[in-house]
């Protein structure tokens, strides 16, 4: 009997010999009705796992002996081999060699986690530089000024001749004599004589018998007062120097009526008066006129808004601002996400617009309990008839350059913004609002922290230095020209704007 290892057993059972394996037509020797092995084996799939290195190995087919085949067909075939060795002597080629397929588990390394990348940091928009308040003239030169101020002094004298003549025998008068000499003693002085001089003089005067009539007196005593403030003005020494572009300080300044010269001629004088030229017409005189009203300058008035330091890339522009109002004067207690909090007055409080947030608090004087679950927006503690509550707030703020000719260029929070001459533009936000601008002369930007509900913010120009600024509400007088019966035309006016802005810088005489 053949055993397994025999060499009739060595081809099984992939194939008998050729007389054996003519065709599969019919029950053949291993008695069914399929080829031997072809069923002997049974994929299966096992799933991915992670061992202990933490490497990653993905599902997988694995190939499996299926004995429930293997065995039968190994009984069946050692029969046959039994019956075919009896009857064939013929020798077996040797079975081809069995081969297992092997599992290679695929490495694959675990991806390495990703750490958040903090978000990208605002782009800020560039402000736009402001055109400074100055029209570019001239002021008068030295020569000029010493030419204008003997002129002028020539006048003064003439002045007083003529009212001396027209006191006639009331000037022999030991007491009018006095004072007149005290008059011209001014005028060597480089003083002004004053109406309280000629008040003087005619109370000295009295029932004098005089040479001219008492209105033609009052006349000429006014006149002098004119050239003799014009002459004194016209006595303060040439700086150094020269003169710098500042605004005078004061809401009045001198302005001083020079018949001698061309229409429209206008100069600033040391000291921050003016002198216009009136080309002929009427007489050497010196007013006193408000600067921001006689030239048209949209000149602020008062302190203009505080600048600030906040950051405009931490402003607040999303989640939930709550804010304590420097007007309540108290700090408020309130519970945020089952937390104390505690808000002084004139701080506020953000928060992040990530979550929903409720808020609680007690309204005071026995009110009871407030609850309120806050959307994204500001809110402000106000006091009530019920006690404190809570009230939604919205920020509006108008730019006012109604009283300025050139456009005004800004940012509001981050938008570039720019309003045209003698126009208005508003802007409105949930949050605070924060302007800034360059107040024309290229250096560094300044801010405007908008905390008002409802405000209007005036361009105007800073007296302190001749820079734009904006100011609260009508702070800032309006473009037009005032009336006047001097004889100056409106160019002249508007020439004197840009020398106004040019003030003498004073040496250590003055």
């Amino acid at each position: 009997m053949f055993g397994l290892g025999t060499p009739a057993m060595a081809q099984w059972p992939f194939g008998n010999n050729r007389q054996s394996n003519q065709g599969w037509n019919g029950r053949n020797s291993w008695g069914n009705q399929r080829p031997p092995g072809s069923n002997w084996f049974q994929t299966e799939t096992r799933p991915g796992y992670l061992d202990d290195n933490e490497v990653w190995h993905p599902p997988s087919e694995v190939v499996k002996p299926n004995f429930g085949v293997i065995v039968p067909d190994i009984i069946s075939g050692i029969g046959n081999a039994i019956e075919q060795d009896s009857n064939n002597s013929q020798p077996r080629p040797p079975a081809p060699t069995m081969v297992y397929p092997t599992r290679r588990p695929t490495q694959i390394v675990r991806p390495v986690e990703l750490k958040p990348n903090r978000a990208p940091e605002e782009l800020l928009a560039e402000v736009v530089s402001n055109k400074k308040f100055d029209l570019g003239l001239e002021p008068i030169d030295s020569q000029n000024y010493s030419l204008a101020g003997q002129v002028v002094a020539a006048q003064a004298r003439r002045d007083l001749v003529l009212l001396e003549q027209g006191l006639g025998p009331a000037a022999t008068s030991p007491a009018v004599a006095a004072k007149l000499q005290e008059l011209r003693q001014k005028l060597a002085d480089h003083q002004a004589i004053t109406q309280q001089d000629i008040d003087a003089l005619k109370s000295l005067a009295g029932n004098l018998p005089t040479a001219l009539p008492a209105d033609q007196l009052e006349r000429i005593g006014g006149t002098l007062v004119g050239s003799s403030s014009a002459s004194a003005a016209l006595a303060t020494p040439w700086p150094p120097g020269g003169l710098v572009s500042v605004l005078p300080p004061g809401d009045s300044t001198g302005v001083i009526f020079l018949p001698v010269w061309p229409a429209d001629a206008v100069v600033l004088l040391p000291g921050g008066n003016l002198m216009v030229g009136t080309g002929g017409q009427g007489q050497i005189a010196m007013t006193q006129a408000n600067p921001a009203e006689l030239l048209g300058i949209p000149l602020g008035v008062g302190e203009p808004i505080a600048n600030t330091d906040s950051d405009i890339r931490k402003r607040v522009k999303d989640g939930v601002l709550i804010m304590n109002p420097k007007e309540n004067a108290t700090s408020i207690e309130y519970v945020l996400a089952n937390q104390q909090y505690s808000i002084a007055p004139g701080y506020s409080q953000p928060l992040p617009s990530e979550k929903s947030w409720v808020i609680r608090f007690d309204r005071g004087q026995g009110q009871g309990e407030a609850s309120y679950t806050l959307a994204a927006g500001t809110y402000t503690f106000e006091s009530t008839a019920k006690g404190w509550d809570l009230f939604s707030r919205t920020f509006e703020v108008t730019i006012d350059n109604s009283g300025n000719d050139s456009p005004f260029n800004y940012v509001a929070d981050n938008t570039a913004a720019e309003v045209a001459g003698g126009q208005r533009r508003t802007h409105s936000s949930k949050y605070p609002i924060l302007i800034r601008f360059d107040r024309g002369n290229g250096g560094k930007e300044v801010a405007k922290k908008v905390l008002d509900k409802k405000s209007s913010l005036q361009v105007g120009v800073s007296h302190g230095d001749g820079l734009w600024d904006l100011f609260p509400g009508d702070a800032a007088n309006a473009s037009q020209l005032a009336d006047t019966t001097s004889p100056v035309s409106n160019t002249a006016r508007k020439r004197a704007a840009a020398l106004l802005l040019l003030q003498s810088q004073l040496n250590a005489q003055q």
